[in-house]
């Protein structure tokens, strides 16, 4: 036992993190069963094992504590095991195969740590952020204190989403997609608004991220040509904004269903595509989706455009960069990170072609 008390104890260590959360774990099952089984034959040997357990984690119970009160855990062993359900995830293989490299962050507050683990799960495919959520949901308050906690809250479109639950303990506000009265506009079908509208909701999703996930960038071509800006700093994430709304407003200018609209369109997909984390969110990924929620807007007003007689053509680039080029403007971005050598990652600007005006592509790609 002093073994494990020394390694639960070793600060920085991703082992000791794990370790000590797996502990937690433990401890809170056996402490459930004790308390539902106390005659049970195993249950002396049981109590002793959670003396031992409380040692290793450095367990301080206030004397002459009630059994119930023992066994709740406090805010800093939610911490621990918050810490430890992190470090599991950056050891995983979805951590590997989708999120590349991946440390957990140095700042140790549970609030932080709360937004960045369920920020990070946007990232991976739906079934497998699912899993991760499920058991962070072990280590958060009960629903009863989930729903008195507060959110920030965006306008929905056609579906809703709690991205990050609230920490009502902590004074943590939740963040969620809000497809109800409480959102701070009244929710409409995708179907139902116009490509202008829909962009607005994307973009306040969008940018209203961007102030809680540090790990989100831009690499807006107008803005910066090559690299990639932190859209955690205000400034950068004040100039993107300016520039997302600029183009949104343009579209809303332009007739109903005209080339001029879909040339516009295409300005503002690219401006909420060219919103991304290294590597890219995966397919299937919350992320993935809101990017294919706005190149659908812009696939489907060519095809009403097109209806009208108009001459006009939208490409999604080939998922290999070898075929993706022949449409892209040369501008593309290599990693070194995230899918397989070769392969597209993200489409940050759809190829199009409009009334003879050719617009290239651009996209982020494995090298």
């Amino acid at each position: 036992m002093e073994a494990l008390k020394k390694l639960c104890t070793e600060p920085g260590s991703l082992i000791a993190l794990t370790l000590r959360a797996q502990l937690v774990g433990v401890r809170a099952a056996l402490a459930e069963v004790l308390e539902a089984l106390p005659e049970d034959p195993g249950a002396a040997a049981g109590r002793e094992a959670l003396r031992e357990l409380d040692a290793v984690l450095e367990r301080q119970e206030p004397e002459g504590a009630a059994a119930v009160d023992a066994y709740a855990p406090t805010r800093a062993r939610e911490t621990h095991a918050l810490a430890g359900l992190a470090a599991e995830l950056v050891a995983s293989p979805e951590a590997s195969n989708y999120l590349g490299p991946l440390t957990v962050p140095a700042e140790t507050e549970a609030v932080f740590l709360w937004r960045w683990f369920h920020l990070t799960l946007l990232r991976l495919p739906a079934a497998q952020a699912h899993r991760w959520r499920e058991r962070a949901a072990r280590l958060a308050p009960g629903p009863e204190a989930q729903a008195a906690g507060q959110w920030v809250q965006w306008r929905a479109l056609n579906r809703a989403w709690d991205l990050v639950p609230p920490l009502p303990d902590s004074g943590a506000p939740g963040l969620r997609i809000a497809a109800d009265e409480q959102a701070t506009a009244d929710p409409s079908p995708a179907a139902d608004l116009s490509p202008a509208a829909v962009y607005e909701v994307l973009a306040d999703w969008v940018t209203g991220l961007a102030a809680y996930d540090t790990e989100l960038h831009h690499c807006l071509e107008v803005l910066t040509h090559r690299g990639l800006l932190p859209l955690h700093e205000a400034g950068h994430r004040k100039a993107y904004e300016q520039e997302l709304r600029h183009r949104i407003a343009r579209l809303a200018r332009q007739p109903q269903d005209s080339p001029e609209a879909l040339r516009a369109a295409l300005a503002v997909d690219e401006a909420l595509c060219s919103v991304l984390h290294l590597p890219p969110a995966a397919p299937g990924s919350w992320w993935a989706e809101v990017a294919g929620t706005s190149q659908h807007t812009v696939l489907e007003l060519r095809r009403r455009v097109r209806g009208r007689g108009a001459d006009v053509a939208v490409e999604v680039p080939a998922p290999h960069y070898r075929d993706a080029r022949q449409r892209t403007g040369g501008n593309d971005i290599p990693l070194d990170a995230g899918g397989l050598k070769g392969q597209v990652l993200a489409v940050l600007r759809l190829w199009a072609r409009v009334e003879g005006q050719e617009m290239r592509g651009r996209v982020v790609y494995r090298g």
